[in-house]
Parts: C-alpha cells; structure tokens; sequence
C-alpha cells in the first residue's frame, strides 16, 4: 500500500498526503516525450503538446517563430540575438537589439505555459536563443 502521511491542519481537518504517488506522476511526468512543435506562418499558430498556441500577427514572436521553429535545424541551432535581428531584415541596434529578440522568446514562454505548462520550449537568455533540445526535432 502506498505510504500516507497525515497532517492536521489550522481548521483541524486531516490532511492526506500520498507520497508514492505524487512521486510516481512526477517522475511519468518527467519522462513524457512532447513531439517537436510546428510553426503555421500562415495560421500563426505553434502546434506543440497537442495544443494550437495563437501568436500575433507580423510580431516579433511571429518572426520569431518563423525563423526558429522553420525546420530541424533551425530548432537545433542557438541564435545569437544579432543573428536573429539579421534573419528578420533588422539593424541590430546595440543595447536595443538583443531586448527585441529576448522579449519575444519570454513572450512566446508564457504563451506556451498557459497551455501546455510547459515553461521551458525556448531558452532564453541575453546574447542568445534556442529551441529547447527536449523538444527539439531529431
């Protein structure tokens, strides 16, 4: 049987916490394999964990998604945000630049959090991006 603990809490009622259980999810929850995600730069849709996440129109997050979600190997690779800002036909700015492509990288994040609770599909950092290689295509 599983181990349970019992808690009293402020209201006096008993608490039961399943510790083998909650254990068991965390670690088949850990090991679950999400397909690649898909960008539709007609729709402007991301397709990932068996959900369609909305991104705006003409956006940074859709360019963003346009160039980084494009094919494998573009999922594989990590961005420096100048890079980036060239693919998109931009002037990388000093000190304006970087801020375009890590905003829309953390935009996109909580967008695929809310639906998924996946936090981490991009990794974003300052001077570079990338598809998460969990997620990544082969």
């Amino acid at each position: 049987m599983e181990d349970v603990n019992q808690n009293t809490n402020a209201g006096g009622f008993k608490d039961y916490v399943f510790t083998d259980i909650v254990s068991t999810l965390k670690e088949k929850i850990g090991t679950c394999r999400f397909p690649p995600p898909a960008y539709d730069p007609v729709a402007h849709k991301i397709g990932f964990a068996g959900v369609e996440i909305q991104i705006p129109y003409n956006s940074d997050q859709d360019l963003l998604c346009k160039t980084i979600l494009k094919s494998a190997a573009t999922m594989r690779k990590e961005w420096s945000w100048d890079e980036m800002l060239e693919k998109w036909g931009e002037d990388a700015t000093p000190g304006k630049g970087w801020r375009t492509v890590y905003n829309a990288g953390r935009e996109i994040n909580n967008k695929v959090a809310t639906e998924t609770t996946v936090k981490d599909l991009l990794l974003v950092r300052k001077l570079s991006i990338a598809v998460n290689p969990k997620f990544a295509r082969g």
